[in-house]
């Protein structure tokens, strides 16, 4: 994942909550929000306007599915610059 990201991107996830910048610190809070656990992400809808998008995603894991809607935008180089996700306990449903 940390791999879509510019070397100085920001990740804010969830709006609110600590914002983590550049690939080293993204990469980080990766790993700590799945922490090796068995996810799956499955794209519900994709909103691209130039350089911008709004991707809602709903992400499985540890038997909840959390609906969230991820802000990005892009460098020059097609790679995330930032990404803002929304979401937050009513968006939290356990399977």
């Amino acid at each position: 994942m940390a791999a879509l990201f510019a070397d100085n991107a920001i990740f804010e996830s969830p709006i609110g909550g600590d914002v983590h910048r550049g690939v080293g610190a993204i990469r980080s809070a990766y790993h700590s929000m799945w922490d090796g656990r068995e996810q799956g992400v499955n794209l519900v809808s994709l909103n691209v306007a130039g350089g911008e998008a709004a991707v809602h995603v709903q992400v499985v894991l540890s038997g909840q599915r959390v609906d969230v809607i991820d802000v990005m935008t892009f460098d020059d180089d097609a790679k995330i610059a930032s990404l803002r996700a929304y979401f937050g306990p009513s968006n939290i449903v356990t399977l």
